[in-house]
């Protein structure tokens, strides 16, 4: 699977720097890794299932990984759907931190 590798650095944030991996094909991120600032990569965040759904290329699901200590969160996504006529509104900083339950509620 070809893959571009993209590094960046981040300022007033928890990690020094950070480096995602995306697949070329798909355009999803496929790892990243997160680092501090003694160039030390802590954390790792890594795709392990990529379906497609409704057209998109979608992760469902993914392990982050605590590097230092061996601790890992394994997340999976269901019932992942795609065009469901949210408004363009719903999606600014203000909304987000306090979000409409008729989006959230389940169907």
């Amino acid at each position: 699977m070809p893959i571009a590798v993209v590094d960046s650095v981040h300022i007033l944030s928890e990690f020094a720097a950070w480096t995602v991996w995306i697949d070329k094909l798909t355009l999803v991120p496929t790892r990243m890794d997160y680092v501090d600032a003694g160039g030390e990569v802590y954390r790792r965040i890594e795709a392990l299932d990529v379906e497609v759904i409704g057209g998109n290329p979608t992760v469902t699901r993914m392990k982050v990984s605590d590097l230092r200590s061996g601790g890992e969160t394994v997340s999976e996504f269901t019932d992942v759907d795609f065009d469901l006529g949210i408004p363009e509104d719903v999606f600014t900083e203000r909304t987000l931190r306090n979000p409409p339950a008729r989006w959230l509620s389940a169907r």
